[in-house]
């Protein structure tokens, strides 16, 4: 089956079981923004307060504009040492602001590397009724949004890989990346699971 006649299908099954009444907060409001591909925005500061000369100001704010720039232009589906070389010049960037603000924390280095990371997994485990699968129907529906490939499988209504098409999914990868979403996947068959794994 393709893919995307799949997410439809998938979309439909698990719009039919989620109580929409409920509504879920996240403790980070901007965790579907990372997981998607964004990465944290840059903090402005403010220099009211502070003994930095005009010239100094400029010289930071010219180091900011080349940060958002970077931040902007970043792509979830960059190889790794792409990856390496953009943290790499992010880091860079912060160090040379950090010449002449030692004081500035407009970007947090650590949130950028863990977001990348989650660009290329991400695991998300809980009890039972705490909105799992909600997240997930709520994911899906954001990449589908956002015009992002993917494939979405709930293990409640697809218990092995027989009727996904991996050549499509592969060709479709291979020119615009492409993001596996998979929920329950304890509840499809253990030969369903490998094949999963080895897809």
């Amino acid at each position: 089956m393709n893919y995307k006649a799949l997410n439809l299908n998938q979309r439909k099954k698990i719009n039919g079981i989620c109580n929409t009444s409920y509504h879920f907060e996240w403790e980070d409001d901007n965790f579907m923004e990372y997981l998607i591909g964004k990465l944290p925005e840059i903090r402005y500061s403010d220099y009211s307060n502070k003994e930095i000369s005009e010239e100094d100001k400029e010289k930071i704010n010219k180091k900011i504009r080349a940060l958002k720039k970077m931040l902007d232009d970043y792509n979830a589906f960059w190889s790794d040492e792409e990856k390496t070389v953009f943290i790499s010049g992010i880091e860079k960037l912060v160090n040379d602001i950090h010449e002449v603000d030692k004081a500035w924390h407009g970007i947090d280095l650590y949130r950028i590397k863990e977001c990348i990371d989650m660009h290329k997994s991400c695991l998300i485990l809980g009890y039972g009724g705490i909105g799992k699968s909600y997240f997930i129907k709520s994911f899906e529906e954001k990449l589908a949004e956002e015009n992002i490939e993917h494939l979405c499988i709930y293990g409640k209504f697809v218990k092995d890989m027989q009727d996904i098409d991996v050549e499509e999914i592969i060709s479709s990868a291979n020119n615009y990346g492409f993001v596996f979403v998979v929920d329950a996947i304890n509840e499809m068959s253990d030969e369903g699971q490998k094949e999963l794994f080895e897809i």
